[in-house]
């Protein structure tokens, strides 16, 4: 009697039940969709719309999702295959074996009011997941503004990508060309010709990536009456492999082999004639990289055949002071935000066209200690004029450096550690900047006696050689550029006796 009756319940459900939740769903797909985005707070336009619950398909001649806060997506002949039912309920996501898009339009608008108290009541509430095995747009265009009224324009294309909300991408490719990042405050715009990701072959491919300055010096500080870096960058070409996104949103994050930097353009001003501006405190590096909530990881980075150039004004000098560094070679190892270990760098450049430079870092997070090391190869002293003279008023007239090494480490507070500085035939003057005649208030002989211990030679054959100390407190409103920098200048500065008699 029981077996007769679950035969008759199942036949029920078979023929009677079953195909009448198809009917149901298949004649109320759009509202179950309607109603799914309206909980994301996203209303719905379409025309054209064919639903068939049979495959599980559903395909719109055109559909717009608008977010009144936010923006818009306008696409044209959207169509989704094999729909997972469950996709019906929010709690369950969404899933679909594929979507191709003749054209996708997305337009982003951050600057309303609104947008800046967007999901601040609904910040807890766990985002849907959206997962498709395929997706094809033909043409995308991404139109956006952000809250500061930067402009970011550029066109796409997306070729069989595998995408998942909650884990990442694991098979595609994906190009973005004619890039525009227009940064209204900045007055300066970031360029990229193309940008091309390919899945199976795990790489990324950017072609010509320009950050330009639209003022002239003169104009740039009239502009920003304080201290603010001007930046004029160049990069012909990037190349990454090892490309793995496939845990690109869960602890590993982003990872990749190798990223190789040529040929590199890095043109910086600052003119330190104006007033600092306030800000909170700079981060050391390393701390930066541990701190990002992104999560990424990259195996090595080198850079290739590049050359960076840093102008400077200091007070009271109209006159600019520059130093090159040229053929830049550098390799960045373990560079990731996850994880303790250490980030190390290796580098080699020639400093004023002449003397080779070499360092080697190893970055920490706080509060264990970071390191330096490096040397600096013979070069003829009076080459440092050209930033010596606007930033002290100091002219160089002989001297050579024969040898430096230095050896420091450092924290969030201070450095400290050594230099051999091996020169010369040092003699010098204090002069001024501007009309380079001799500063008769503080003549090189007066000057010298009262305030300086200045050796004329130091090299280790000497009885008296002097070793550098290399000590500095940090300000933690400069970034760490500057404090390594500052550094290397302690030991300078002890090692060639300009320091107080009593320090």
């Amino acid at each position: 009697m029981n077996r007769k009756r679950t035969k008759i319940v199942f036949l029920l459900y078979f023929f009677l039940v079953i195909p009448g939740l198809f009917f149901l769903v298949e004649q109320n797909m759009g509202f179950f969709i309607d109603r799914s985005l309206s909980k994301q707070n996203i209303n719905v336009e379409s025309t054209g719309a064919d639903f068939d619950l049979f495959s599980r398909s559903v395909s719109f001649d055109t559909v717009r999702f608008s977010n009144p806060s936010f923006g818009e997506i306008y696409c044209t002949n959207l169509k989704v295959n094999k729909i997972d039912l469950l996709s019906v309920l929010p709690s369950f996501g969404f899933h679909a074996q594929s979507i191709s898009v003749d054209s996708l339009l997305i337009t982003v608008d951050m600057t309303a009011t609104d947008s800046l108290d967007m999901g601040r009541d609904k910040g807890k509430k766990k985002p849907m997941k959206f997962e498709v095995d395929q997706l094809d747009i033909g043409y995308g265009l991404v139109d956006m503004y952000d809250k500061e009224a930067n402009h970011l324009t550029f066109n796409f294309q997306a070729k069989t990508l595998n995408y998942n909300s909650v884990e990442g991408i694991d098979q595609g490719v994906f190009t973005i060309q004619n890039l525009v990042y227009d940064l209204i405050q900045d007055y300066s715009t970031i360029k990229v010709d193309s940008l091309s990701l390919n899945i199976e072959e795990d790489n990324l491919m950017i072609s010509s990536v320009q950050w330009k300055s639209l003022l002239t010096r003169r104009e740039f500080v009239r502009k920003f009456p304080f201290q603010k870096d001007q930046i004029d960058l160049e990069i012909p070409r990037i190349k990454m492999s090892g490309m793995n996104l496939s845990q690109m949103n869960l602890e590993g994050g982003v990872r990749c082999r190798l990223v190789v930097l040529d040929s590199c353009t890095l043109k910086t001003f600052r003119d330190k004639q104006l007033p600092r501006p306030e800000k909170p405190d700079v981060k050391l590096l390393a701390d930066m990289i541990k701190g990002t909530a992104f999560r990424f990881g990259i195996d090595t980075v080198k850079i290739t055949n590049t050359n960076i150039t840093h102008h400077e004004n200091y007070p009271p000098s109209n006159e600019s002071g520059s130093i090159p560094f040229t053929n830049l070679y550098a390799t960045i190892y373990d560079l990731s935000s996850v994880g303790e270990a250490p980030i190390r760098l290796d580098a080699q450049a020639t400093v004023l066209a002449q003397a080779k430079l070499k360092a080697r870092f190893e970055l920490n997070a706080s509060p264990k200690p970071s390191h330096v090391r490096g040397t600096l190869s013979p070069i003829d002293m009076v080459r440092a004029n050209q930033m010596s003279v606007p930033a002290a008023g100091l002219e160089i007239l002989t001297g050579q450096l024969l040898h430096m090494d230095f050896d420091f480490k450092y924290t969030d507070d201070r450095s400290y550690g050594v230099m051999n500085m091996h020169y010369e035939d040092l003699q010098f003057k204090i002069i001024n900047p501007d009309t380079h005649d001799q500063n008769i208030k503080q003549g090189v002989g007066t000057f010298i006696a009262n305030t300086f211990k200045v050796r004329t030679n130091n090299t280790p054959d000497m009885i008296l050689y002097r070793e550098g100390k290399i000590a500095f407190e940090r300000d933690k409103k400069k970034a760490v550029f500057g404090y390594w920098w500052q550094s290397v200048l302690s030991g300078i500065k002890s090692s060639v006796g300009v320091d107080k008699k009593n320090g």
